[in-house]
């Protein structure tokens, strides 16, 4: 599962935003950010406002309202005609839709719902917010139509490798270890109950959302900008992305996907986005090596093990960040020609980054060459 933060930064002049992946750490990332207009950041936007440069702009600019979350960070950009109080408006209701998101979904958080699920019994239902259900029973058609590729009981797997809240093991799990979690793995475990909004488990399962929430905030805010009547914006959580509409003067959202390389960071495919969820999944920043041997954070839920193959990133475009986002990991778990074969067969735009020698090579399907802009 994905466990790694993303954030996102400006790599050019034209607003063009690269992705660039931070282990799963609690450590908050730090970005420079150029923006255009008003800068919006934490607790005390008005140490960066200009109010008479607000009240004389003569046309929309670009704002951002940013600050940290689920162990990284989140930069949402509208586009508005200059207004300090809907701007402070803005900032309060997306800092508390994150949270919320946040308290109910976060395996870090003891107290959240999908912790208190985990330690409860089995085969009892447990009644979960409507938000809680909705990702879910998201995750469980995935899990459903890709055949157990993705699944979100992982979590006991995740965190004997040591990429969960517990962190890195002391040592690699071996056998025994990884049969005792692949018996508490499988997303046919999970029932659930749509009239109440309840979940049961059939197993001692462990639910680990962390490759599909921080999508559904993303999504979270976005309808929340809608419904204040923002039409353009580009919201970005923790490297998930969703978009809508365009920049002033009609300019499409830009955006980079990074080259899967370790040493350096630089743009291998330019994006232009102005309608839907865009997430990108990768082998090449999250891991850690033991005697030589290098572990993924993606687990492959039928073995029990991080995946070993030549698929080294994965970008999904779909109408919603959270489906995006699970269906990245869902990818990197199928691999290059299984995942690519599903692509093609659902028409689901997606573009596979693979290693070959010692270089990459890419391919996409149709549906996602429309975004493709070099």
């Amino acid at each position: 599962m994905k466990i790694y933060y993303w954030m996102i930064s400006e790599v050019n002049e034209e607003s063009m935003f690269m992705f660039s992946i931070k282990p799963a750490t609690m450590t908050m990332l730090k970005s420079i950010v150029v923006l255009a207009g008003l800068f919006i950041c934490g607790c005390n936007p008005s140490a960066d406002t200009d109010e008479h440069l607000l009240k004389n702009a003569p046309e929309a600019s670009i704002y951002e309202i940013s600050g940290p979350i689920m162990g990284s960070s989140y930069h949402i950009k509208v586009v508005l005609t200059p207004d300090v109080q809907l701007l402070e408006d803005l900032r309060i209701g997306v800092k508390d839709a994150l949270n919320r998101v946040d308290r109910l979904m976060s395996t870090y958080k003891p107290d959240s719902e999908i912790s208190r699920f985990n330690v409860s019994p089995q085969n009892e239902w447990f009644q979960v917010s409507a938000d809680t259900f909705e990702v879910i029973a998201l995750g469980q058609s995935i899990s459903s139509t890709s055949e157990g590729f993705y699944d979100m009981t992982v979590g006991p797997l995740v965190n004997s490798w040591g990429f969960g809240p517990t962190g890195k093991p002391v040592k690699v799990p071996d056998e025994a270890q990884l049969q005792a979690g692949l018996v508490r793995v499988g997303f046919n475990f999970l029932k659930l109950d749509s009239k109440s909004s309840a979940i049961s488990k059939t197993a001692d399962i462990y639910l680990d959302l962390s490759s599909i929430a921080k999508g559904y905030a993303v999504d979270v805010v976005a309808n929340y900008l809608e419904q204040q009547g923002v039409e353009n914006y580009l919201v970005e959580v923790g490297g998930e992305i969703r978009a809508l509409g365009y920049k002033p003067h009609n300019e499409s959202w830009r955006l980079a996907i990074e080259s899967p390389t370790v040493e350096q960071r630089s743009v291998f495919k330019v994006v232009e986005l102005t309608n839907g969820g865009l997430a990108t999944s990768g082998d090449y920043r999250n891991y850690y090596e033991n005697n030589g041997i290098r572990y993924s954070h993606t687990i492959n839920p039928f073995t029990g093990k991080p995946v070993q193959h030549q698929l080294t990133s994965v970008s999904v475009v779909r109408p919603t960040s959270a489906e995006a986002d699970a269906m990245a990991t869902m990818f990197m778990v199928m691999g290059t020609e299984r995942g690519f074969q599903f692509a093609v067969e659902n028409r689901i735009a997606a573009y596979f980054i693979f290693r070959n020698g010692s270089g990459f090579k890419s391919k996409s399907t149709l549906q996602f060459e429309k975004y493709l802009t070099q």
